[in-house]
């Protein structure tokens, strides 16, 4: 009966919180269409999880500002209050920035649609280079 318990208890912690390497989502290609354009760079990816709400985070190398067009054209996005991130901020990845640096980033764009639970930001360092993307549900 304990290791009943026990394995109960771990399944739900694992739910609420970590990365699932075996998520399809990791990757770009599941929240996007089209192809990275060749000025841009994936560098990193990550996923933060809480029982069915799942958020995605990319940052990317950029040398124009294709990527960023792109987005905000597919996704359907809006220029953006400054704001810092949204859930996937839980994760606490070490390559994605803090809230206070991504308030100071230059450009930032969203989208909320509230009737299927899901969210789109995006975030351009444009005198760093780089670009954050993030995707997630409620």
């Amino acid at each position: 009966m304990r290791t009943l318990i026990a394995t109960a208890i771990l399944v739900f912690c694992l739910q609420l919180v970590g990365c699932n390497r075996s998520d399809s989502k990791l990757t770009f290609s599941a929240h996007s269409k089209l192809s990275i354009p060749k000025s841009a760079k994936l560098i990193q990816s990550g996923g933060q999880y809480a029982g069915f709400d799942a958020s995605y985070g990319f940052a990317f190398e950029v040398s124009d500002a294709a990527l960023q067009k792109q987005l905000v054209k597919e996704w359907n996005l809006e220029p953006a209050e400054k704001s810092g991130g949204g859930f996937f901020k839980f994760a606490k990845h070490s390559w994605w920035p803090t809230d206070n640096k991504l308030v100071k980033m230059e450009l930032s764009f969203s989208r909320e649609d509230k009737q299927n639970e899901e969210y789109w930001l995006v975030w351009c360092d444009q005198s760093n280079g780089k670009l954050y993307a993030e995707h997630g549900r409620w």
